[in-house]
């Protein structure tokens, strides 16, 4: 039963200190910290400034994943209001010391000490509220790094709709084993050479938060990932695959596939939705889109134009390619290769 469980206190979990880290005294300056951090817009807003002791923020990065740890010292409310890009991540949620009220649009979770819980960032500002002095943790794990594990893992297409199911929160009781695994990583982060500082672990250690992030807390790919393996995609459905990818930069018909599949047009159809959850020009699409993200992040060094870039990548209208690209990854083309 949970209530046997035993499990690692959040209180008793270090303060992952290293060189990432932030503390000030001075309410003016957290906002623009969030800014500097994120990218994003960022408000701080506190009922009175004379009530405002102090703020602490300090991050360690597990791959593509980041753990923030946040201390405010206040005696009244707080509130951080922040942005990101759409379903660019999944943040996890655990208050050490006092409650957490977190507000997307209409929706409101209320998260306390002992508790957990996941949100999908979504374009919009997140508002996170407290009330008196507060510890919390967030981790914000990386929606491509999450898909491409589940492509690795399950065979699941990259660019599958993954979505957790709305206004989670468990007692940790609940995900023991994904808190434990937590707990580690947090004593890992706060140890003078910590064995996360070592790219690969890093990578691996990510791979496995994630997996238990998918086995810990119902979405949309639940009932898939607990279907027994399936067997290899039939011949037809790689040859296609092959064929997609060396020639996703000119333009490639539906016919085409079918006449390299050998197959029907129906056959072909049901083989892609079957073993990897899209349509063969779905699949094409996110070919061009994947090797495009690629590019962009080089761009910057090369020289290279978005326009180039996409193209390169297959398409012939600049703004569909736009639209298309932040649709899939949340943010624009311009934006990725701002940040090569």
């Amino acid at each position: 039963m949970h209530s046997a469980v035993s499990l690692p206190n959040p209180g008793e979990l270090a303060f992952p200190h290293n060189t990432r880290a932030f503390a000030t005294n001075n309410v003016r300056e957290v906002a623009p910290h969030f800014v500097n951090m994120n990218g994003s817009p960022a408000q701080f807003c506190v009922e009175s400034e004379r009530e405002f002791f102090g703020f602490r923020h300090s991050r360690t990065t597990i791959g593509r994943t980041h753990m923030d740890a946040f201390e405010l010292n206040c005696a009244g409310p707080q509130e951080i209001s922040s942005t990101r890009p759409l379903e660019s991540e999944f943040f996890i949620f655990v208050p050490y010391r006092g409650a957490l009220e977190v507000t997307q649009g209409r929706r409101r979770i209320d998260v306390v000490p002992g508790q957990m819980a996941v949100v999908s960032s979504e374009g919009s500002f997140t508002r996170k509220r407290w009330r008196d002095a507060s510890e919390l943790l967030v981790i914000g794990v990386d929606r491509q790094t999450t898909m491409k594990t589940l492509s690795d893992e399950y065979g699941v297409a990259i660019g599958t709709l993954l979505q957790f199911e709305r206004q989670i929160v468990a007692d940790l009781a609940a995900v023991p084993t994904l808190w434990r695994y937590i707990a580690t990583l947090c004593r890992d982060a706060a140890e003078p050479e910590p064995c996360l500082a070592d790219p690969a672990t890093g990578r691996s250690c990510e791979r496995t938060l994630i997996m238990l992030l998918l086995q810990s807390f119902p979405h949309s790919l639940s009932a898939r990932l607990a279907q027994p393996a399936s067997p290899a995609a039939p011949y037809y459905v790689r040859r296609v695959q092959d064929f997609v990818h060396a020639n996703a930069a000119r333009t490639v018909s539906a016919g085409e596939m079918t006449a390299v599949a050998g197959v029907s047009a129906r056959a072909l159809y049901y083989g892609f939705q079957k073993y990897l959850g899209v349509t063969p020009m779905k699949y094409l699409k996110h070919v061009r889109l994947e090797g495009a993200r690629a590019a962009l992040r080089k761009a910057r060094g090369a020289r290279e134009s978005v326009t180039g870039i996409a193209l390169g990548a297959g398409y012939s209208n600049l703004s569909r390619f736009c639209r298309d690209y932040r649709a899939h990854f949340g943010e624009t083309p311009s934006a990725t290769m701002r940040q090569s």
